[in-house]
């Protein structure tokens, strides 16, 4: 999942200007019919400023992962969201 959002990000980023390392922490649900969905991305000022629409490509790289079997309620048998979160490390060099 990790790898599909990261070959999402780069190939829609730019060339970069700065050199960044920093960790963006991703917030993420996956519904009662197996669909991803971004609840929340933590992103530090630095990597929003030198990249602003991250937190838009994050979202259409989590809309982009293949359809899931959902959580299962196991005592009942029935389908649950789940939420979980996934650290992304982003590096550019100029």
């Amino acid at each position: 999942m990790s790898e599909s959002i990261v070959f999402y990000l780069a190939s829609q980023m730019g060339i970069s200007t700065a050199e960044l390392t920093e960790e963006v922490i991703l917030t993420i649900q996956i519904n009662s019919e197996g669909y991803f969905s971004l609840l929340n991305a933590q992103i530090e000022d630095t990597l929003q400023n030198a990249i602003p629409q991250l937190e838009n490509l994050l979202n259409d790289a989590v809309e982009q992962i293949p359809q899931a079997q959902p959580g299962v309620k196991t005592n009942v048998g029935t389908f649950v969201s789940t939420k979980f979160e996934l650290p992304i490390r982003i590096l550019a060099r100029k």
